[in-house]
């Protein structure tokens, strides 16, 4: 059992003060005039046990109960109410405060849960545990408190608190199940609301029996019971539904199985035909290559016989090529070297230049930095010198705090045996205070009027006095304000122009960039398409050059005499009459018909050459070819001798053709007739000119020819364009040259743009950072002229507030100074009447004399010391207060410096390394220069050096052809040996991929065939068997095994879950039997006694009369609801709410006694219940609470001077001043007199303290 020790409010409603309830046995009552705030202090007691309805608490949102402010008083941000009890008995751990045993089904519930949230074995033990460890309640001995407590903020955050410790709603519920103080409590009875126990429904009646009887947390777990017995239910559906499943897929799974037992051994028997056939076949093969290998060596053999004499010349032309190769790569490297050099050179000078900016930058910073960490340091001294000084207040405050303490029990004490010793004076002249008491009760009265229109007065001078102040200073801020907003603006508007010019300068910048990355962008694919056109040029001459060089165009007896010239002793050919031809351009189709296969005539210097080439012709039967003996000695380069100019109308043929002027004696000896033609405009021209000059050859620009005046040649014949093709080499040539000449100057171009956008990129990169910052400063700067602004605007309000507070002043001055003096009279009347009835009692007073003075000594005394210990506890909190501050403080400058300290560390490395790369810069920039003259040396040596080695692979190339003819044969013979190799090769390889398909695995690793086994043909024919046999077998699941074992050990577990679910279904519904059955009982035995209990308590309130409480459904008394019939003295039984409003109030407060009779709670509040009741039913009510306040403490609020005549002690509730509530405390004995403990406005006599309330009510 409880014993209800205090009540402390701070900014509950009403109650902004600091305001501590404390009860005692028996009944207390709350008294004062309406309005002041009396029932807040049931509220409060509601609020803090846990009401959730802001209806209920007489308030529109829950925010409503956190004071809200009055005229002198501002609003605060917390409410904060906490009730403390102390243990009357021992309190077993784990049970309610109102249930002697423990729940009976509690831990067979607990037990089963986990096996119905988890049907698996891993959830028994979990279960156990829950069965070894049931939630408990904390224990609490005989004479040890509680305190429950419940904070809310303005933001909306709430707080419950348990002994301190912040705790949850439910646990407090559950903590005070079955006292009437939880959800469905019956101890609290609010203001109008006592008839609403009887005007309720019979569910709402019934709930108060069940809160009485302790059945509420049964019922819960009764629904939470039935909830996990569903949820097992359907849990075993689902089992039954899987089982179902895995038994009919079982039976596919066997057949499955069974089909995979015998593919697999068909499988065996293929792959071991399979090994013993790829055997046979491997061996056949690798006789076959055995044989054809033999013939490969033999040819290579003899092709490497005849090949010796062409070694010298091959190694030769290779070394020779090689050497051109090189040349050529390194010229070009060189040339690539030269280029980078210069790339890299410019970059190291911008480079440098960037990183020696981005250097003076990072030193500024640095400086900065060092400032604030300076800075922090000396204000972390000044913070830690202010922590040590804290730290050392609030331990003096702490000694000074225990020393108050101990004085303020020792002053109790004397002020206690005083405060006996006088009780027991006064009782002999009570009769004269009496008579004393009207115009005592009259002048303290006025006194106190008098004194609070004094303060108000002093108040109010106060306030005026502040009020000038207060103007002079916000005149001052305001004007300052104003000052620091017209700066501010003009600020703004500063960096409004710069940001402009920036902004433009920016856009200047962003275009210049786009053109130079679009230029940049152009130039890149121009190079890009001038290096391709380059290439394909290049690619094309060479091919052409290649054709040429192989007269490809020639006939085959020319190509042959050509190619073979080294095998022809004596025969140096210079090459054919159409490589020492420069025909002008237009007149190649004209000079190829004219001539012929003159074209294709084989120069030779002398007639003995001419004498060894026919020899050959001769006896190597190729056919016919023409040879032209030059007369002259040496080779010719090809390009013979400059193009000739375009013929005239008429003009002869040799000038078209471009002779060398060596070779043009000998063309005319040898070809009299081509060399005399003449080119004539057209075929009439040409008849016409014969028929004068019968002896000449005239050609036309169609190729048409005209002799003698008679012979006719005309059409086009099979031209094979061997002219042409030494054209096209030619401008190719050209066209590369051409080529080359741009990608250079694009080349550096290119490099142009890439300085130039480099360059505007630079540009941009400022301005977009100047631009960053500007933004980032003209924001700040925004905010800070808002501020500013916002400033001056409440400077200005705050003026006009000010103006207005002091003309409500100077309104309330005057009245208060008329009402000081009207009651000065009447107190001065007063007193003449006090001092009139104090003669009378004057001998009474002398006895009195020397004990009241030791008791107001010692109530001075005791006031004093709780002043103090007030005083140090305030000034213990603040120091508490300014330590936490300082070392928050402290722990930011800690982070602050940690902070700087880290990025200071961070620029310190970032200026090494920009000076590690300004030095990386200036080595590259000299070693880029000294890299630039080397590779242009390397360039001009390498030039000269290609171009003599080019001569030289000319003449060796021409050697080495002739070379190559002679070992043709060999090697197309050695092909053919080559190409059987190559395809018994693909049929071995085919044979691998083959059996590794099939065997997974290499013919290497076979065994060898068997002497005896079966040939190829008979195995070949057994693996066609065997690969029908399972493709009969049709689809085969492999996994069919390993799911069918699956399958099994998934039934075996899931039929034991299921036995498990059962045996769990089976222990959840004995465990509601069990529930139901203590139910039923609990709440038969406690509406039973109840009733009973009502009638007597009925008869007792009514003084007779008949009260009862009927089950509406008796065959269901755990769904049943409660009906209440009842009949008053001399009338009929009706239901109660035909009752009287009178006869209701009186029934409610029967039935909430009755429950109390059975489960008696900590305590009980009646909040003005009395007011429907006469003056006999009053003093029966009263009589009837005092006689179960023996065991019930009682809270009643009331109007009514018989309830607090019944009362032990009488709390006073004023408001002083609007809004504010404030609390008088009265403390009786047994007997009619009282005492006086503690007032607000001075001493009074004990015994009038419930009048001097009411009077102030009146």
């Amino acid at each position: 059992m409880l014993r209800l020790d205090r009540l402390e409010l701070r900014g509950f409603k009403s109650f902004c003060d600091a305001t501590c309830v404390t009860f005692h046995e028996g009944v207390t009552a709350i008294v004062g005039p309406n309005g002041c705030g009396k029932s807040n202090i049931v509220d409060a007691i509601t609020w803090v046990l846990g009401e959730q309805s802001a209806k209920n608490l007489r308030g529109g949102k829950m925010e409503d109960v956190i004071f809200n402010g009055a005229r002198n008083r501002k609003p605060l941000g917390l409410a904060e109410v906490s009730l403390t009890f102390t243990a009357v008995q021992d309190l077993a751990e784990g049970r309610s405060v109102a249930e002697p045993d423990a729940d009976p089904t509690a831990a067979l519930v607990a037990a089963n849960e986990a096996a119905q949230r988890d049907p698996s074995p891993d959830a028994a033990e979990p279960a156990a545990r829950t069965r070894r460890s049931p939630a408990r309640l904390p224990r609490l001995l005989a004479g040890e408190k509680i305190t429950i407590g419940r904070r809310l903020y303005r933001s909306g955050d709430s707080d419950y608190l348990m002994n301190g410790r912040v705790c949850r709603l439910r646990d407090i519920q559950d903590f005070f199940s079955g006292t009437g103080l939880s959800r469905a409590h019956y101890a609290i009875i609010e203001q109008g609301r006592v008839g609403q126990a009887l005007s309720s429904k019979p569910q709402d009646r019934r709930a108060l029996i069940e809160e009485a009887a302790g059945i509420g947390r049964f019922k819960a777990k009764r629904h939470q019971a039935e909830l996990k017995l569903e949820a097992t239910r359907q849990n075993l559906a689902r089992l039954d539904d899987l089982i179902g499943e895995i038994e009919r897929s079982s039976a596919n799974l066997k057949r499955q199985a069974q089909k995979s037992r015998k593919f697999v051994t068909l499988r065996e028997e293929l792959r071991a035909a399979q090994r013993q056939y790829f055997a046979l076949a491997l061996a056949r093969l690798q006789a076959d290559q055995a044989s054809i290998g033999q013939d490969c060596a033999r040819l290579s053999a003899e092709r490497a016989r005849l090949q010796a004499e062409l070694d010298r010349l091959t190694k030769s032309v290779v070394a020779a090529r090689e050497t051109v190769r090189q040349a050529e790569e390194s010229l070009a490297a060189a040339r690539q070297s030269a280029a980078a050099a210069e790339i890299e050179l410019d970059r190291a000078r911008q480079a440098k230049a960037n990183l020696e900016a981005e250097l003076v930058r990072l030193d500024e910073r640095d400086a900065e930095l060092a400032a604030a960490l300076d800075q922090s340091r000396r204000r972390g001294q000044l913070v830690e010198q202010g922590l040590a000084q804290a730290k050392a207040s609030d331990a003096q405050l702490a000694t000074e705090l225990v020393a108050n303490e101990s004085e303020l029990a020792s002053a109790e004490a004397r002020h206690r045996a005083a405060g006996t010793a006088l009780r027991d004076a006064e009782a002999a002249y009570e009769q004269a205070r009496q008579r004393h008491l009207a115009s005592l009760t009259r002048a303290e009265r006025l006194r106190h009027q008098s004194e609070q229109l004094a303060e108000a007065a002093a108040r109010l001078a106060r306030q005026e006095q502040s009020l000038t102040q207060e103007q002079a200073r916000a005149m001052e801020r305001q004007a300052q304000a104003q000052a620091d907003y017209g700066a501010a603006e003009s600020r703004l508007a500063d960096i409004e122009r710069r940001l402009s010019a920036v902004k433009s300068d920016f856009a200047a910048a962003q275009a210049a960039l786009a053109e130079a990355d679009a230029t940049g962008k152009r130039l890149g694919l121009r190079l890009d398409e001038a290096r391709r056109a380059h290439q394909r040029a290049e690619d094309r001459r060479q091919a052409l050059e290649d054709l040429d060089r192989q007269h490809a165009h020639y006939a085959a007896t020319v190509r042959s005499l050509l190619e073979r010239a080294a095998e022809i002793p004596g025969f140096h050919p210079l090459g054919a009459l159409a490589d020492f031809l420069t025909v002008a351009e237009g007149y190649e189709s004209l000079v190829e018909n004219a001539l012929g296969d003159v074209l294709q005539a084989v120069v030779v210097p002398t007639p003995a050459s001419a004498r060894a080439a026919a020899d050959w012709l001769a006896k190597s039967q190729v056919g016919r070819a023409t040879l032209l003996i030059a007369g002259i000695h040496g080779g010719a380069d090809g390009a013979g001798g400059a193009a000739a100019k375009p013929a005239s109308p008429a003009a002869w043929l040799w000038e078209v053709l471009g002779l060398p002027e060596a070779l043009a004696p000998a063309f005319r000896q040898a070809f009299p007739r081509l060399a005399d033609a003449m080119l004539v405009p057209s075929l009439d021209a040409a008849l016409e000119a014969s028929a004068a000059a019968p002896e000449r050859c005239f050609i036309t620009p169609a190729g048409e020819q005209v002799f003698g005046g008679a012979r006719l040649t005309a059409g086009n014949g099979e031209s094979k364009s061997i002219l042409r093709v030494k054209r096209d080499i030619r401008a190719l040539q050209a066209e590369a040259k051409s080529l080359a000449k741009d990608i250079a100057a694009l080349t550096q171009e290119q490099a142009q743009a890439e300085d130039q956008r480099a360059a505007a990129q630079f540009k941009h990169d400022a301005l977009d950072a100047e631009l960053r910052r500007l933004e980032t400063e003209r924001a700040a700067q925004a905010v800070e002229v808002g501020q500013r602004r916002r400033d001056a605007e409440r400077a200005g309000q705050h003026l006009s507030v000010i103006a207005a507070e002091q003309r409500q002043l100077a309104a309330e001055t005057g009245p208060l100074a008329a009402r000081r003096a009207a009651l000065e009279a009447e107190l001065a009347e007063a007193v003449a009447q006090r001092e009139s009835a104090e003669q009378a009692i004057f001998s009474e007073q002398q006895r009195l004399a020397m004990l009241r003075p030791e008791v107001e000594a010692a109530a001075q005394a005791l006031a004093e010391l709780r002043a103090r210990a007030a005083s140090a506890l305030e000034r213990r909190r603040a120091a508490e207060a300014e330590l936490r501050r300082l070392e928050r403080e402290w722990r930011d400058l800690e982070q602050t410096r940690a902070r700087l300290t880290l990025e200071q560390s961070a620029l310190q490395a970032r200026r090494a390394d920009t000076r590690q790369g300004l030095a990386d810069c200036l080595t590259r920039g000299r070693k880029a220069e000294a890299e630039l003259a080397q590779a242009r040396q390397v360039v001009a040596a390498g030039e000269a050096g290609l171009t003599r080695w080019r001569r030289e692979l000319e003449r060796l190339e021409q050697e080495r052809q002739a070379g190559q003819t002679v070992e043709r044969d060999l090697r197309d013979r050695l092909s053919g040996a080559e190409v059987d190799a190559a395809k018994i090769a693909a049929e071995v390889d085919y044979l691998g991929r083959h059996c590794h398909a099939e065997l997974g695995c290499a013919l290497e690793t076979l065994p060898p065939p068997a002497a005896p086994g079966p040939p190829e043909a008979a195995l070949a024919e057994a693996i066609a068997g065997l690969k029908e046999a399972i493709a009969a077998l049709g689809s085969i699941n492999m996994l069919a095994l390993e799911e069918l074992a699956e399958a099994e050990s998934r039934h075996e577990f899931l039929t034991a879950q299921r036995a498990d679910v059962l045996a769990s279904m089976a222990a959840t519904e004995e465990a509601l039997n069990e529930i139901c059955r203590r139910t039923k009982h609990r709440f038969r035995e406690a509406f039973e006694r109840i009733n009973a209990y009502f009638a007597e308590t009925f008869q007792e309130l009514f003084g007779g009369g008949r009260g009862e409480m009927l089950l509406i459904e008796p065959e269901d008394p755990l769904e049943s609801g409660i009906d209440i019939v009842a009949q008053p003295p001399g009338k009929r039984l009706q239901s109660v709410l035909l009752l009287s409003g009178g006869e209701k109030a009186m029934a409610a407060i029967a039935l909430i006694l009755a429950i109390f009779r059975y489960r008696p709670s900590p305590f009980c509040v009646l909040d003005e219940v009395d007011a429907p009741l006469d003056e006999a039913n009053i003093d029966r009510f009263t009589e009837k609470v005092r006689a179960m306040s023996q065991h019930t403490q009682f809270l009643v609020v009331t109007h009514n001077k018989r309830t607090m005549e019944a009362a032990d002690s009488i709390y006073g509730v004023t408001m002083p001043e609007p809004g504010v509530s404030r609390l008088l405390s009265v403390r009786f004995d047994d007997k009619p007199s009282a005492a006086l403990t503690a007032t607000a406005s001075g001493s009074l006599s004990a015994a009038d303290a419930g009048a001097a309330a009411l009077g102030g009510a009146g």
